[in-house]
């Protein structure tokens, strides 16, 4: 692979557009590893929705770094950034990599590590003493890398998709709703 750079922290939302083949690629691997499937939407409307998301994140302060190999964007992380104490008592504030994405074909040969590095450095100079990630279940690459650099299990998420209530529907239906 020819030299790669990072680029960042990048606050532009107009370099979003750089790293959506990414977000696609990183979407589908997760459609593919991932154990609870129903997380994942339609493949069409998410690089819309998730740029909305970055765009926000960007607005309050996130940061967005890119690696790049002979100017060809090959891989991103998305960081969205929490100064000053929080209510778990994380005092310094959290970096939480919201994504972190390495297109298929430049894996493991130190892109995300070198995005990580970046990640910790950007931490260290704002004075953020925490840096979080959420792992797809099932993707245990994923899980082997970020534990292999020292994160540890701080909480573990759990999803529900409720189907509604007959009873629910029944009251609605009942008072005019629809």
């Amino acid at each position: 692979m020819s030299t790669v750079s990072v680029e960042g922290p990048l606050h532009d939302p107009a370099r979003l557009g750089e790293v959506e083949h990414l977000w696609f690629a990183l979407y589908e691997h997760n459609r593919a590893v991932a154990n609870y499937a129903r997380l994942l939407d339609d493949l069409n409307p998410s690089w819309d929705i998730r740029r909305s998301w970055y765009e926000r994140l960007l607005a309050l302060g996130g940061a967005l770094f890119l690696a790049s190999a002979d100017s060809d964007p090959i891989a991103y992380a998305m960081l969205h950034t929490t100064r000053g104490s929080d209510d778990l008592g994380l005092p310094g504030g959290v970096v939480e990599i919201v994504s972190l994405a390495v297109g298929e074909h430049a894996r493991g040969v130190g892109i995300g590590s070198a995005l990580l590095d970046a990640v910790r450095d950007y931490a260290a100079a704002l004075s953020i003493d925490t840096i979080m990630v959420s792992v797809m279940t099932g993707n245990d690459r994923a899980l082997t890398f970020y534990t292999n650099r020292g994160f540890c299990t701080g909480e573990i998420m759990l999803y529900l998709k409720p189907a509604p209530k007959a009873g629910a529907l029944r009251r609605s239906l009942a008072s005019g709703g629809t």
